[in-house]
């Protein structure tokens, strides 16, 4: 091992060596006099009519779903539904007020298995043919939906999806 005087060599980029920041003063007195012409301001009508706002009021909207209770002892006695950072650990076996959105986590939540079937030839051999079966992960009823059929329709058609 060397002996004598070890300088470390500068390896490492300090951040505020990179960016310094920069600094911009806005005058709000002239933008109230002169206005701000590159910004356009959208009418309410425009706000509250749009798709995207129509689709998030749907799936905010509480539904009441009972959750079945365990099939078996290697169930789980919860489930967990999370949804961009919303999350709810519900107990299974009881009946509760949930977004939609959560209803969707719900009936996306799949469990596969495979079931073996014995098939014999004609000559006599025998094999098996494998069939995978999804199942509800947590079995659910809705008990109420505010949007009646739109609603009804719409989980179908979550139901209806593979895994």
């Amino acid at each position: 091992m060397p002996r004598g005087k070890y300088e470390r060599k500068k390896t490492v980029t300090e951040s505020n060596e990179v960016f310094s920041g920069s600094e911009k003063v806005i005058d709000i007195a002239k933008v109230a006099r002169e206005g701000a012409p590159d910004i356009e301001v959208a009418s309410e009508d425009v706000l509250r009519n749009t798709e995207k706002m129509d689709r998030q009021r749907f799936m905010n909207e509480l539904l009441e779903v009972h959750i079945h209770d365990p099939m078996g002892d290697q169930d789980s006695k919860f489930c967990f539904l999370g949804v961009n950072g919303d999350c709810l650990w519900l107990r299974r076996g009881e009946t509760y007020q949930i977004p939609r959105k959560h209803v969707e986590i719900l009936a996306r939540a799949k469990a596969g298995r495979v079931v073996q079937t014995r098939h014999i030839a004609p000559d006599g051999s025998q094999t098996y043919i494998d069939k995978e079966v999804l199942n509800l992960q947590y079995p659910f009823s809705v008990v109420s939906d505010p949007s009646g059929s739109k609603g009804a329709v719409w989980l179908r058609e979550i139901l209806k999806q593979a895994a």
